[in-house]
């Protein structure tokens, strides 16, 4: 386990949006190309829980965000964000500007589409925000050296409630705040190609998702960090990274876990909500999970070399007895679901299977009975796995439930089976 602090790294020409190793750009960035774009719906629909979006777009960054903004009015009824606090506005936007410009430029997108001055400190365009939640979830990286495929595999479980907000079931007309996520192909003039599951905000985040050089990330909430009372939210707008945005800016800019290392170092990150931390890994088989301290002004970096790496939604700095060998026979009463993962994975004779990958996170999915009213359920709403070597992944998504016939009995669950998506050839290349 190693500790950073940000305010030690000195960073020269590096525009953390921009370039981080070896993102590539069009050839001739003086003559746009009409934005290439699809949309469909890929799982479930308007009767079941989740409908799941497929975005397929290429083109400049500046018509991405643009068609990005126009897909949050029509679908979600976004309007421009009076700004709050101009002065933070500002701040926020210079920041974009000189250490973001793929995000800036996504940014004047979004600001033309509802007819704005991205310049504007009266509107906050950072950002095109809809039914924001607290996540928590169960990851698992397995390194090449123990799967069957011989393949690094990065396996995720989102949970969340089926509810609002607050955990409480919808009024009539509310819909659950996590209802409509998208899956996001992107192939953007500037920044690497990726692949995304993402909800909450469109235009800045990514909950997990992989890039055109097979780095791969998942964004998990600290929920210890609230439980212990040691959470610190910002207070509103910042000059920096909303902890939700950080996943969107390692897909865009980072080729290896190396690099993904230096630019959560050298940004200034805040949250406003719930901390996160990070899972990483990239098409080398390397992984490492960041952890922010409740401060925000350093780091945590965990590996497990060659082994694999397991979080869920506990601090690996404030328990390191979690991983150590000599107490892997004692019970890590901290999180059932992190105990569940490690004594399955321990008890596996031989090498791993995408299928044995799949049962270890069908066995910490939340399907427990459905709670009284006014209390919504929690439930696993996607599971996706990510095969960074051949920058593809697999997802399968919530779609609803029918309760047990006593209130103690569990639901019988409907999913949508795993839905295939890879991105494609020339991912790398401005066609």
């Amino acid at each position: 386990m190693y500790r950073f602090r940000r305010s030690g790294l000195v960073t020269t020409g590096l525009l953390l949006f921009g370039a981080i190793g070896t993102a590539r750009a069009i050839a001739d960035p003086g003559k746009p190309r009409p934005l290439e774009f699809s949309e469909k719906v890929v799982a479930g629909g308007p009767n079941d829980f989740l409908e799941v979006r497929y975005l397929t777009m290429r083109g400049t960054n500046f018509e991405i965000g643009k068609k990005l903004a126009e897909i949050a009015r029509q679908q979600h009824g976004l309007t421009p964000v009076a700004s709050a606090d101009r002065l933070r506005t500002r701040a926020q936007r210079e920041y974009f500007k000189r250490n973001g410009p793929i995000h800036f430029e996504r940014m004047r997108g979004a600001a033309a589409a509802f007819g704005v001055d991205v310049n504007d400190d009266a509107h906050n365009v950072s950002s095109l925000t809809y039914g924001l939640t607290l996540p928590g979830c169960s990851v698992v990286f397995y390194p090449p050296g123990i799967t069957a495929d011989g393949i690094g595999v990065l396996s995720r479980n989102y949970d969340f409630t089926t509810g609002t907000i607050m955990g409480l079931i919808p009024r009539s007309g509310e819909s659950p705040c996590t209802s409509r996520p998208y899956v996001v192909e992107m192939y953007p003039d500037q920044g690497y190609a990726s692949l995304a599951v993402v909800a909450y905000d469109l235009l800045g985040s990514v909950l997990d998702g992989i890039n055109s050089e097979g780095l791969s990330v998942a964004l998990l909430a600290d929920d210890e960090l609230a439980e212990l009372g040691k959470a610190d939210p910002a207070r509103g707008t910042q000059a920096g990274l909303e902890v939700i945005q950080v996943t969107r800016l390692l897909l865009d800019t980072c080729a290896t876990v190396e690099d993904a290392k230096a630019a959560l170092m050298s940004s200034r990150l805040y949250y406003s909500m719930i901390p996160c931390h990070y899972i990483v890994a990239d098409a080398q088989g390397k992984a490492f999970i960041w952890e922010n301290a409740p401060s925000m002004h350093y780091g945590t970096i965990v590996e497990n070399e060659g082994a694999p790496l397991i979080t869920t939604n506990f601090m690996h700095y404030l328990h390191p007895e979690a991983r150590d060998p000599t107490k892997a026979k004692e019970p890590f009463k901290t999180c059932n679901r992190y105990q569940t993962l490690r004594q399955r994975i321990a008890s596996t004779s031989g090498k791993f299977t995408v299928d044995a990958i799949k049962a270890n996170n069908a066995a910490v999915m939340l399907q427990r009975p459905t709670p009284p009213a006014p209390r919504a359920a929690n439930r696993t709403l996607w599971h996706s796995i990510y095969f960074p070597e051949q920058r593809r992944m697999e997802v399968d998504f919530y779609l609803g439930e029918t309760p047990g016939a006593s209130p103690n009995d569990p639901p019988t669950i409907r999913r949508s089976g795993y839905l295939s998506f890879k991105l494609a050839g020339d991912a790398q290349a401005w066609k």
